[in-house]
């Protein structure tokens, strides 16, 4: 995940959707509980984030989770990137420096 938020960051932003196919953009959506919900974003993403130097301010990111249509139990998770004022170069801890081609990853 850190690989993909650096290539968004140095580039416009975008969003990164888990849940949606990437060969056909189709929405299946996962299963997952609001506890789920809560580690998802409060530990993988944060441990994500911590792995990109110079650190990510939380006003540059935003994570929810909207509700497939007509499968109640089924979520999408999304990962809303903004664009850093100025001309920040993001990369990961391997110092790997990536760069978004177009302005949404879907994984």
């Amino acid at each position: 995940m850190a690989k993909n938020v650096v290539s968004l960051l140095n580039a416009d932003g975008g969003i990164l959707a888990y849940g949606v196919r990437p060969n056909n953009g189709k929405v299946y959506g996962e299963t997952i509980t609001r506890r789920e919900q809560d580690v998802l974003t409060n530990s993988t993403i944060d441990n994500a984030l911590k792995r990109i130097v110079p650190s990510v301010g939380v006003d540059l990111y935003s994570v929810f989770f909207t509700k497939v249509k007509d499968q109640e139990d089924k979520f999408v998770q999304v990962v809303r990137i903004k664009v850093a004022k100025g001309k920040q170069v993001y990369e990961d801890l391997e110092h790997k420096v990536c760069q978004s081609i177009g302005p949404s990853i879907t994984i």
